[in-house]
């Protein structure tokens, strides 16, 4: 009796396992189309950013649990959540049953079976390829709200279009920027570290615009006489660029260098530092030179350490 208990709790076992394999194999199929693509995250964005902010809030605190898309970046660390919401989605998603028997890829003769929430939950918990779909999502979630606000400049589900041009006017906006993003975002829940890397991933939408708004910003307050002088502007140097030109260049060229000092970790991770990022200590304090040079119409004198105390203000 004992011996018939045993082989029949590893033949259970064995058959557990092998229903298991299949249902992952049948989640693995339906995952192609369970995370919506860019155009449709930037459309429930645009939705989120419709409704009224209590209805936010009460999503953002779980009480509005419903499985559906418009509360999926809400959810996208709750594996119990999200293990409900891909049950229900291969339930009920007639459109992607046709989709997949018209290619070929469901056998029409044998009915999908109906996944143990249990089971679901595992997959959730332990498939590398749902990780990686979800890691590809929050970073889809960031790409769209930073083409929205860049794009649109309109008011979103977390900033208005007011408090928007408020932080368009800061001397640091590229960095208010990049923060504000990830302030976003965490309200969303979503994982840093995939928000992290799509700003990196993405920095061509946003990066340089924020930072040439920022020197505009910059260029305002400084004291710069041959800026505001038509004759002196008119002068070029063999590149062709005039006094603006040529402080914007150094200007923008520490500000990188800055920028990927304090973000290194994940630029690096990335393999996304530009030559510019890259410059070394000694190359940078020579562009912190000639951009003071420029700014005060001096030369910088070496010798006597003119100006020093700005030179030595760049960091290694």
């Amino acid at each position: 009796m004992k011996l018939k208990q045993i082989l029949f709790n590893q033949f259970n076992q064995i058959h557990v396992k092998k229903e298991e394999r299949e249902a992952f194999k049948q989640l693995d199929t339906y995952l192609e189309t369970f995370f919506p693509n860019v155009p449709a995250i930037a459309k429930r964005l645009w939705e989120v950013r419709d409704s009224n902010t209590e209805h936010v809030l009460v999503q953002h605190f779980g009480a509005f649990d419903s499985c559906n898309l418009y509360n999926l970046p809400f959810h996208t660390r709750d594996n119990k959540w999200l293990a409900r919401f891909l049950r229900h989605y291969t339930e009920n998603n007639v459109w992607f049953n046709e989709y997949m028997q018209a290619n070929h890829q469901v056998d029409t003769k044998v009915p999908n079976k109906m996944i143990p929430l249990a089971t679901v939950e595992r997959y959730v918990a332990t498939s590398k390829k749902f990780d990686a779909k979800r890691n590809q999502y929050e970073q889809d979630v960031v790409h769209a709200y930073v083409k929205n606000w860049i794009d649109l400049d309109a008011n979103d589900f977390f900033y208005t279009k007011e408090r928007k041009d408020e932080f368009k006017k800061d001397l640091n906006y590229d960095q208010i920027f990049r923060d504000k993003v990830c302030l976003a975002m965490s309200f969303l829940g979503l994982n840093q570290d995939s928000v992290e890397k799509s700003l990196e991933l993405n920095a061509n939408l946003w990066r340089k615009n924020v930072m040439e708004t920022a020197f505009e910003n910059h260029i305002k307050v400084a004291y710069v006489k041959d800026f505001k002088d038509p004759v002196k502007l008119a002068e070029r140097d063999e590149n062709g660029k005039n006094k603006l030109d040529q402080y914007k260049d150094c200007w923008l060229g520490l500000r990188e260098r800055n920028y990927y000092l304090k973000h290194q970790a994940v630029i690096d991770k990335l393999k996304l530092a530009t030559p510019t990022m890259k410059m070394s200590l000694s190359k940078a304090k020579d562009l912190y030179r000639q951009q003071i040079d420029i700014l005060y119409n001096v030369e910088y004198d070496v010798k006597t350490g003119k100006v020093k105390e700005y030179a030595d203000c760049i960091t290694k």
